[in-house]
């Protein structure tokens, strides 16, 4: 594996510091304000509308983001552990989880359908083309001779 080069390094870290400052500034937020919401989420929230509206370039934080996503596995690990402590419970209630499971997954691909739904927008040609009809068939004859 190649030696990150200082550029690099200077992106990266400047990315860390952009995200790291978007968290302060919803801690601070949180902690003027007394929101009942997490200062990382309000931070979290404060980033996707600086980078949603335009003030700042996605590619300001990608450096950190790549990073970040490349060691999401583990992230999981200390949860999966943790479920380990809890196999008598998993044993007892595995009925109720199972259709809570299963309940919440359809309710999601329910709510991301209607979400899909709400935000497609057609094109300008779309509609004409749906309203076309399917193209006229082929016939042997027409075949042959073009």
């Amino acid at each position: 594996m190649a030696a990150a080069s200082p550029t690099d390094a200077g992106k990266l870290l400047s990315s860390f510091a952009f995200l790291l400052g978007f968290w302060g500034a919803g801690v601070l937020l949180v902690e003027v304000t007394a929101l009942p919401i997490p200062g990382s989420v309000v931070g979290m929230i404060l980033l996707a509308i600086a980078l949603g509206t335009g003030i700042f370039d996605v590619r300001r934080v990608e450096p950190a983001a790549d990073a970040l996503l490349s060691q999401l596995g583990l992230l999981f690990v200390a949860p999966a552990v943790a479920v380990t402590s809890y196999f008598d419970t998993l044993a007892e209630e595995w009925v109720a989880l199972l259709g809570a499971s299963v309940g919440s997954l359809f309710v999601v691909l329910w709510v991301t359908g209607v979400v899909a739904q709400v935000f497609e927008r057609p094109s300008e040609e779309e509609p004409a083309a749906r309203d076309a009809g399917p193209p006229p068939p082929v016939s042997d004859e027409s075949a042959s001779h073009g």
